[in-house]
């Protein structure tokens, strides 16, 4: 197929979500779930008029009626759902490539009425974003209390030597959760590699000056 027609495909569908370029002269409706022919732009206004499309989008304008703010609400529905997704993702362990697999995109397409982002745009707009999260969120469970920390290092699979900072709180009126506050690869290790390491996470904690009289304790 000239490569002229696919970027006229590509074209006639960049405002339409429910389409998908597929290969050759086909097209893939989300929708419907179903590829067809289509050779001039004609043919997808062609395949919008069928009964089982018009029903299947009638379907899915009930069911996104039906869906909190945070998700239909203008201007922000693929910044929020791509932020949730991400950090979904990250919580459960779930390998990004995972996104490349086109079973899973649809199902996730299908059920989210959202399109599914590439996992690069993930990687370079959204994680950055998490971890910012993650790191207040470790910050307004410390607050004031004094901490301890736990310093480990390990050797990956590729031999690579890996250190980990664990930090807690310290209090006798609640059970606490230990929190994992860095993870860095080291270039070697040693007494002044791994004290490096523990004032740069610790300067995370304390991104004003590291207070070192609320470290009580050193595992």
């Amino acid at each position: 197929m000239p490569k002229n027609r696919e970027v006229s495909i590509n074209n006639w569908i960049k405002d339409n979500p429910h389409f998908k370029y597929h290969e050759g002269d086909k097209l893939f409706c989300r929708l419907c779930n179903k590829v067809f022919s289509c050779k001039k732009k004609f043919h997808i206004l062609q395949h919008e008029k069928t009964n089982a499309h018009k029903r299947l989008l009638s379907k899915r304008v009930s069911k996104q009626s039906q869906l909190p703010e945070s998700i239909t609400g203008n201007g922000n529905v693929k910044a929020t759902f791509y932020m949730d997704l991400c950090t979904a993702l990250i919580a459960a362990n779930i390998p990004w490539y995972k996104l490349d697999n086109p079973q899973f995109r649809q199902f996730l397409e299908k059920y989210s009425l959202t399109n599914i982002p590439d996992r690069t745009t993930l990687s370079k707009l959204y994680l950055p974003k998490c971890y910012n999260q993650a790191i207040s969120d470790i910050r307004a469970d410390i607050g004031h209390y004094n901490v301890w920390i736990c310093v480990d290092e390990t050797t990956d699979s590729m031999g690579r030597y890996v250190a980990n900072l664990i930090v807690g709180k310290l209090s006798k009126d609640m059970l606490t959760t230990p929190h994992l506050l860095s993870c860095k690869v080291l270039e070697r290790t040693n007494h002044c590699t791994v004290a490096r390491f523990v004032n740069d996470s610790l300067a995370i904690l304390w991104p004003n000056g590291i207070q070192y009289s609320k470290v009580s304790h050193v595992l």
